[in-house]
């Protein structure tokens, strides 16, 4: 990086000028409390744990702002058999060089896996984060891990508000806190405090500059930045008080990235070298790539869903004209083409209903009701999944899944359920059940870990032949398998097909469950199916 594109002196003021305090323009939304009328009552370990996503106050898990299936309406069981399907999924996925499962401890970067190998010998590094994906600590370690390819295996570890914690991590760290590591022999249970380790312990690929370079003073100084934003973004996404001072301070801090951004080469904070650096200038990494990017990223993230869903606040956006903060969305654009990030990106809609629980609420504004009305449900449609109608959640994918076709991404969809397609219809299941039987609530208002397993095998064949009615809308119809069928054209409880899979629907979480793109195509099927039954 040349001299010219250090700034030493970059600073930000994110401090806002004292007003008297104004009557709060948002509403406090912690944990949204359910419906009467019937909501589920239990999680499984199906999706190795859970987010949700609470029913508005007018839809319950059988009337989802649809006509309402009677309790005697019935459907039949025509659907092909879970191999049928699962057979014709991975055949366009093959046509498409797409796979839905591969080697997750050598190969391509993947939220399923449990031991990363790179050839370095044995795993030195045993690595604890959250089950579910949601925790921005967790992820920026994980990215970490796996941007500088050091070997690790992953326990995959609940967070307070949404399941216990095993008694074996909590002997490691008491405080139950997330991340933690064991880095050759050494318990660290602070991300900061792992970050470091990792850098110090496997210095073969690094991320930071060099201490003591005008390139590491830029680099800190940038860190320093981060949090600021965190701070900005925190006071407004949590208050309903002084609603434009607070959004006048994000706008303060995005601009401050902007400019930072601005002011080196390339789309990454520390800048791509460019010829006749020195050392003492240069970034880590010849595109300009640091661990500055790792920091900011879960953040920015979620700051980019949460902004829009509860304050109606554009930041992520394609490119075009009217693009904001146009250095700023190249520097999404960068990220999110890389594998190691986006195998750990989550979507708007998983990132809004994770954040409550964690942040102890969140405050709506009425500037976010049609960009919530869209991220709840609104843009579940084939025409969304298709790209046929644009999206209020631009991403720039990795090249091998932006190139794909949708037929590829709908396989995508139909081939992760039925790798686990029992029992992702006895979860699907747990819609049906009565609400309150959890000995044990936890803080996600539909989770509920705790609860015995009292699904019906009545109400697990009805979400399974519900399941898979909506999964063959995915298959074109040459591409389809012949197939028997179950063997059996039983009829089932239509009101309950249409609670399982609404249940199922509302908890598709991204990156846990398939990517953003397969998530979209199974909304969009699963609401086709459920408007099906709703008619009868």
């Amino acid at each position: 990086m040349a001299a010219s594109h250090v700034h030493t002196n970059t600073r930000v003021r994110l401090t806002q000028p004292t007003t008297q305090q104004s009557r709060p323009r948002s509403r406090s939304v912690r944990n949204r409390a359910l419906p009467d009328g019937g909501a589920p009552s239990g999680l499984p370990a199906i999706f190795s744990s859970i987010f949700s996503k609470p029913a508005t106050s007018s839809e319950s898990p059988s009337s989802m702002g649809q006509k309402q299936a009677s309790r005697s309406s019935t459907f039949a069981d025509t659907a092909p058999s879970w191999e049928s399907i699962q057979s014709s999924a991975q055949r366009i996925l093959d046509k498409h060089s797409l796979k839905a499962t591969w080697d997750y401890e050598t190969g391509a970067p993947s939220p399923w896996a449990t031991k990363r190998t790179f050839g370095d010998g044995a795993n030195r590094v045993t690595f604890y984060r959250d089950s579910a994906s949601w925790c921005p600590y967790s992820q920026k370690c994980w990215l970490l891990l796996e941007e500088k390819r050091v070997s690790y295996d992953v326990k995959k570890i609940n967070m307070r508000c949404y399941g216990d914690k095993p008694a074996s991590f909590l002997r490691l760290n008491p405080s139950g806190t997330l991340p933690a590591a064991v880095i050759e022999g050494r318990e660290l249970t602070d991300s900061s405090d792992i970050v470091r380790a990792l850098e110090a312990t496997f210095p073969e690929t690094p991320m930071m500059p060099p201490e003591n370079t005008r390139a590491r003073v830029l680099a800190d100084q940038l860190l320093r930045l981060e949090r600021g934003v965190f701070s900005a973004w925190m006071r407004h996404v949590t208050s309903g008080w002084n609603d434009d001072e607070n959004r006048m301070g994000v706008e303060l801090a995005l601009q401050a990235v902007e400019d930072a951004l601005a002011s080196t080469p390339g789309p990454y904070f520390l800048g791509a070298r460019v010829e006749g650096a020195t050392e003492d200038e240069a970034s880590p990494n010849d595109d300009g790539f640091s661990y500055v990017d790792i920091a900011f990223a879960p953040f920015l993230e979620r700051l980019a869903a949460s902004e829009l869903y509860f304050k109606g606040m554009a930041v992520r956006a394609p490119p075009g004209d009217g693009r904001p903060w146009p250095y700023l969305n190249a520097w999404y654009d960068a990220m999110e083409s890389r594998p190691t990030y986006y195998s750990t990106r989550s979507d708007f809609y998983t990132s809004a209903y994770d954040l409550p629980p964690q942040l102890g609420g969140c405050a709506e504004s009425k500037e976010g009701t049609s960009a919530r009305q869209a991220i709840d449900g609104g843009e579940w449609t084939r025409d969304v999944a298709a790209g046929n109608s644009e999206s209020v959640e631009y991403v720039n994918s990795p090249p091998e899944l932006r190139n794909a076709p949708p037929e590829a991404h709908a396989a995508m969809a139909v081939a992760r359920v039925a790798l686990n397609a029992k029992a992702v219809a006895r979860f699907a299941a747990r819609g049906a059940l009565p609400r309150g039987s959890s000995p044990k609530p936890v803080s996600a208002p539909l989770s509920d870990p705790s609860a015995e397993e009292i699904v019906q095998e009545q109400a697990a064949a009805a979400a399974d032949a519900a399941i898979r009615r909506a999964l063959l809308r995915l298959l074109p119809s040459d591409e389809r398998e012949e197939d028997e069928g179950t063997g059996s054209e039983k009829k089932h409880d239509a009101a309950v097909g249409i609670a399982s899979m609404q249940y199922l629907q509302r908890r598709v979480g991204v990156p846990r469950d398939m990517p953003l793109e397969a998530a979209r195509w199974l909304r969009a099927a699963l609401g086709e199916e459920m408007e099906e039954l709703s008619s009868k």
